[in-house]
């Protein structure tokens, strides 16, 4: 299936709603990232993938749970990363 910006960003919400660890929120991503039944042709959505899964490189890395809402509800509405 190709994944859409949409469904990532309404996925990314239910995550976050489960509670804000940016480790394993990283970890979610790249493992929607390697799935081999999902096909992501949109490079700004990959872009915003990966760096979602940066978050678990450090903490200059991580996004704050309002600003991964925020991008989130971005992705909802067609916006880029």
């Amino acid at each position: 299936m190709t994944y859409s910006r949409e469904q990532f960003g309404r996925e990314l919400l239910v995550e976050i709603d489960k509670g804000y660890d940016p480790t394993r929120i990283a970890e979610w991503a790249f493992s929607k990232l390697m799935d081999p039944d999902v096909r992501i042709n949109d490079q700004e959505l990959y872009g915003t993938m990966t760096g979602i899964m940066a978050m678990e490189e450090g903490p200059e890395f991580e996004y704050d749970e309002d600003q991964i809402r925020a991008l989130a509800q971005q992705l909802i509405a067609g916006g880029g990363g």
